[in-house]
């Protein structure tokens, strides 16, 4: 992964409150909708898409939801 592109990826502040808190809660799985996002349902479904495409978390179908967790590289 290129640090460039990194830095592209989360240079949304949406991504740039999910990230931190998917950081800080390691050893949790969370669900997208946990998230207090002041977007639409369709905006932050494209910004987990998003930092799942980029390799920055990992998503599981849930039913309803999805999962998320996130990759630490280099660990």
């Amino acid at each position: 992964m290129e640090i460039c592109a990194l830095f592209s990826w989360l240079a949304e502040p949406m991504r740039q409150e999910v990230v931190p808190a998917l950081a800080a809660a390691l050893s949790q799985i969370r669900l997208c909708e946990s998230f207090d996002l002041p977007v639409t349902k369709a905006a932050r479904t494209y910004h987990f898409r998003f930092l799942h495409e980029s390799g920055l978390i990992s998503q599981v179908d849930t039913g309803n939801g999805r999962t998320n967790v996130l990759h630490i590289y280099g660990l």
